[in-house]
């Protein structure tokens, strides 16, 4: 039997969150990394396994910082976990995700906090296309995290 996606929640710090239920065997490698996101290293997921023998039943709640598109008040928008990385080099990478999967660059790329020295736009270029990405602040993106949108 393979396993069920019950459940998957984003935080308003990043953390997304994925429930996934089987009954009889645990649930593989193999079964969940399919709801990670490439983008993801795999050394920054985490597992939490719960087994139910009355029902037979495991559940794997599998979580990682975002690096995703992401549906935020009708509005798609790319959230990266910069996790070390520069400002603008996560940027550079949210927005050539941002324009993978809509088709088109993104205008504005926002952090919760500026360094004192940093470039007001970012050049990005990605399968021919290029964008200049303005970079502001706003006080909802987490603390680590960029994101990027029209």
């Amino acid at each position: 039997m393979m396993c069920r996606l019950v459940e998957t929640t984003m935080s308003k710090d990043g953390v997304r969150k994925a429930k996934l239920v089987k009954m009889g065997k645990p649930i593989s490698k193999d079964e969940w990394i399919s709801v990670v996101p490439a983008e993801v290293a795999l050394r920054g997921v985490a597992l939490h396994e719960v087994y139910d023998p009355a029902l037979d039943v495991h559940t794997l709640e599998v979580s990682w910082m975002a690096r995703e598109l992401v549906r935020r008040e009708n509005e798609l928008t790319v959230w990266w976990w910069l996790g070390g990385m520069s400002i603008g080099f996560g940027l550079e990478c949210a927005a050539s995700l941002f324009c993978e999967e809509l088709g088109k660059m993104p205008e504005k790329g926002l952090t919760l906090k500026l360094p004192k020295v940093y470039e007001p736009v970012v050049e990005v270029e990605y399968k021919g296309q290029v964008g200049r990405v303005k970079v502001g602040t706003a006080v909802w993106v987490p603390w680590g995290f960029v994101v990027v949108r029209d």
